[in-house]
C-alpha cells in the first residue's frame, strides 16, 4: 500500500498525508506495510484518489515576484486611476479657459511619466532571478507563469494609458477648435 501511495504522491502531486484512495466504492485505510494483493486489486482496475495537492514550498523566485507585485503594481494601478479621473474632470470643462490648457499639459506630463514608469517596471521584472539551478521544473514553470501574468497586467495598464493619451490629444484638439462636439 505504501508503494501505491508513494507512486501517487510522486506522479500525481498529492500530499501523502492527506490522500484517500477509493477502490470499489470503499476507502482503503490500510497502513503502508499492507500488501496490495490483500485489497482485492485486479489488473487494469481503476482507483479514485482524493486529497490535497502537495503544498509547494515558497520558492525565492516566486516570492520575489509576489513581493514586487505587492510593492509596485498596486501603486501603478492607482496612479493610472488618478490620471483617468483627472482627464474625466478636464473633459467636463469646469475650469476657466486659461487654466484648461495648463492643467491638460500637467496631465499629459503625468501620462508620459506613467508610460516610462511602466516600461521600467517591465525591465525590472525581466531582471528578477526567478529560476536557479536547484529550482524544481514545476516550480520554474509556475514562476514563469507568474512573471507572464505580471507582464500582461502591466501591458494592460500601458494600453489603458495609451487610450488616455488619445483622449488627451482629442481634448487638446478641442481646445484648439479643431474638433466640433
Amino acid at each position: 500500500m505504501g508503494q501505491l501511495r508513494d507512486f501517487i504522491e510522486n506522479h500525481g502531486g498529492f500530499d501523502k498525508s492527506k490522500m484517500k484512495i477509493l477502490h470499489k466504492g470503499k476507502i482503503l485505510n490500510q497502513d503502508d506495510a499492507h500488501p496490495l494483493s490483500d485489497c482485492g486489486f485486479k489488473e487494469n482496475e481503476k482507483i479514485i484518489v482524493m486529497g490535497g495537492r502537495k503544498v509547494v514550498k515558497d520558492d525565492p523566485g516566486f516570492s520575489s515576484l509576489v513581493a514586487y507585485e505587492n510593492k509596485h503594481l498596486g501603486l501603478l494601478r492607482k496612479t493610472l486611476d488618478d490620471i483617468e479621473k483627472d482627464i474625466g474632470e478636464l473633459e467636463k470643462n469646469y475650469l476657466e479657459e486659461s487654466k484648461q490648457r495648463e492643467m491638460a499639459k500637467r496631465v499629459e506630463k503625468r501620462v508620459k511619466i506613467f508610460s516610462e514608469d511602466a516600461l521600467r517596471h517591465l525591465e525590472n521584472i525581466d531582471g528578477l532571478v526567478i529560476v536557479t539551478d536547484d529550482t524544481d521544473p514545476q516550480q520554474a514553470q509556475r514562476n514563469r507563469e507568474k512573471r507572464k501574468s505580471l507582464i500582461n497586467g502591466i501591458q494592460l495598464l500601458l494600453n489603458a494609458n495609451d487610450a488616455l493619451s488619445r483622449r488627451l490629444e482629442e481634448y487638446f484638439m478641442k481646445l484648439d477648435g479643431k474638433v466640433v462636439e
